[in-house]
């Protein structure tokens, strides 16, 4: 069966909408700023996709993390721009990809139980687990349904998109909302800063210089449907999910783990390697990313015929493979 993508929602370091967004990318606006990030002592400076605004949300999310209010812009979007009435969905499978979820909350009340308050608010703590922003999410648009949420790094809302996708082919739902949301934090940066990963001098040259990563943050979410007539931004064809179990943060270098999951996709999708014109790659910045993935498309792809990989990134990569890359 095929599925259909009827919505469309983004917010990010290039556009606070869907529009803008695509605007800036095809005039190659840069996305990427230097910035200073001091918070309880511990200072760094690095380049990162940065959303100085935050989006608009209802009176009674104002307390909310900012991860959630990028959540709630980019899917009240992507259900404005497919125009379905929720009301007539009542099985509506939530799937979302996040790194972190709330616990940035969670750094917060554990700053300020350092700094001697010892009675933190529950409300607050009620904020840190992964599934706290899905499960607001499906309570404010009433929704009755499954909600899954995959922490998975950088695959977390491609993973979502799949399972959602997955979803309706099996008649698991009739509606499915996928999408992801991360914000910048302590966590995000001292983590990938820990791993040596960061690019903290200049903006991520993907492929070429191997100097690192830019972090970023926003959210990304689409409205996926049976109704071909719903469909306003194409259909999705295949996806495949693998892991090379091969490193806990590396890829096996050989390529072979990547170029087995884009022969079965292919294959699953019912294509030829000459009908994929580009690949959205990773493109960490990294030595152990950007090599193994040229070896793979030079190996299985361009072997084929030529086609275009993005090489420089305007926008950020945010902490799941660009939210829907």
């Amino acid at each position: 069966m095929t599925v259909y993508v009827s919505g469309v929602g983004i917010v990010s370091s290039l556009g606070q909408n869907y529009a803008e967004h695509k605007a800036n990318l095809f005039a190659m606006k840069e996305g990427i700023t230097k910035n200073t990030y001091d918070n309880h002592g511990w200072t760094l400076e690095a380049y990162t996709g940065r959303v100085f605004d935050d989006p608009k949300v209802p009176d009674c999310y104002q307390n909310e993390t900012r991860n959630f209010k990028f959540a709630f812009s980019a899917l009240q979007e992507a259900l404005d721009s497919s125009g379905v009435d929720l009301k007539n969905y009542h099985r509506v499978a939530m799937c979302l990809g996040t790194s972190l979820g709330g616990k940035v909350a969670g750094q917060e009340a554990l700053y300020r139980f350092l700094d001697g308050d010892h009675e933190v608010e529950a409300d607050l703590l009620s904020k840190t687990s992964v599934h706290h922003i899905a499960d607001e999410l499906m309570a404010y648009h009433n929704l009755v349904g499954e909600t899954y949420v995959i922490s998975t790094a950088c695959s977390a809302s491609n993973n979502a998109v799949i399972l959602g996708t997955q979803l309706l082919q099996d008649d698991e739902c009739d509606l499915a909302i996928c999408g992801g949301c991360d914000e910048l934090s302590d966590i995000s940066l001292a983590g990938f800063t820990s791993l040596g990963a960061i690019s903290a001098n200049m903006a991520c040259q993907p492929y070429s210089s191997g100097k690192g990563i830019n972090l970023g943050e926003g959210a990304g979410f689409v409205i996926l449907v049976k109704d071909k007539a719903l469909a306003k931004y194409g259909k999705i064809i295949g996806g495949v999910i693998t892991s090379d179990a091969y490193h806990i943060t590396a890829p096996k270098p050989t390529g072979e783990g990547a170029a087995h999951i884009a022969q079965t996709l292919v294959e699953k999708a019912g294509i030829d390697f000459k009908d994929v014109d580009y690949i959205n790659g990773h493109g960490t910045g990294t030595q152990a990313n950007d090599k193994m993935e040229k070896i793979c498309i030079i190996n299985f792809f361009q072997k084929q015929h030529s086609l275009a990989v993005p090489k420089v990134r305007q926008d950020t990569h945010l902490v799941q493979q660009e939210l829907l890359s």
